[in-house]
């Protein structure tokens, strides 16, 4: 039985948010993390971390007391952001003192690079021993989990669908309660936003996100948001239709005006990302780090 209700978000607490899934929430709160990193821990018995999160000896120690009479089997990451993958270099070390027979299978995709640098908000330590294909399945134990690569925040981000309780772990994806920072050059807003409507082809129940809580009617959820950053792109294109030539600062306060003036540094990640979708799709172009509407 639960040990919290599933709207407790207190470091290193375990709640149980199904049958088969619980999460431990990690001690790394933020203004980009919300809450803080939710690691989820699927199964009983031989059970798989998802999302081990950041290097934090409170949170390995969680992690370890609430699977204490079971055996990690798998770890999964969404992604190689530094508040998701990192934990998991450290929790392989453990397991090896605790029991060096033990075997861990690390499940995700390698820190992407960049004109041949590793982007640097990336974890280079994941070392990943295999590299999900979409549509590929994995089985722990008796339960069913596959790969649904969705590029977009992050170019190796990889959603994983509970096939059993037909639960989507989004990882950044889709968010509790905010839209996700798109950053370039890694991140893609015409890849997300493509990415986003793959999910309408599953048979989904619910969201679980590496921040916040689950969430309910993922379609209406996916396709507002969706919705959403179209109504962004909207902004953008009546925006520039004003300033007919014009830097991303000179747009930001503009495309922006419903944020905090605060926020508006990281907003104008995302608007970038949506200038390069319009210019991907031949409707705007840049040259000295101006832009134009074509």
């Amino acid at each position: 039985m639960p040990t919290s209700n599933s709207s407790d978000f207190t470091p290193g607490v375990v709640v149980h948010c199904t049958e088969h899934i619980r999460r431990v929430l990690a001690p790394n709160p933020s203004m980009m993390t919300g809450p803080g990193t939710n690691t989820y821990i699927i199964g009983h018995g031989n059970v798989a971390i998802l999302d081990p999160g950041p290097i934090n000896e409170s949170h390995l120690q969680a992690l370890l007391k609430a699977t204490q009479n079971e055996n990690i089997r798998w770890i999964f990451s969404t992604h190689t952001h530094k508040d998701h993958s990192p934990g998991a270099a450290t929790l392989v070390e453990e397991l090896k003192n605790i029991s060096p027979e033990n075997s861990v299978e690390i499940i995700g995709l390698p820190a992407p690079s960049h004109q041949d640098k590793i982007i640097s908000s990336h974890d280079k330590s994941f070392a990943p021993t295999s590299l999900p294909q979409h549509g590929d399945t994995y089985s722990i134990d008796h339960l069913t989990i596959e790969a649904i690569c969705t590029p977009g925040h992050a170019s190796n981000h990889i959603c994983y669908f509970l096939q059993d309780e037909k639960i989507l772990f989004t990882g950044d994806h889709i968010m509790d309660g905010s839209t996700v920072v798109i950053a370039p050059p890694d991140g893609d807003m015409k890849t997300y936003i493509e990415s986003l409507e793959l999910l309408n082809s599953y048979d989904i129940d619910r969201l679980a996100p590496a921040h916040g809580n689950l969430i309910s009617e993922p379609k209406t959820i996916v396709n507002a948001t969706i919705a959403h950053r179209l109504k962004r792109e909207a902004k953008v294109i009546n925006a520039m239709k004003t300033l007919p030539d014009c830097s991303v600062k000179e747009l930001v306060s503009t495309v922006y005006s419903d944020t905090p003036s605060f926020l508006h540094p990281i907003a104008e990640f995302s608007l970038l990302a949506h200038l390069i979708k319009l210019q991907k799709e031949d409707r705007a172009e840049e040259e000295n780090e101006r832009w134009r509407l074509l």
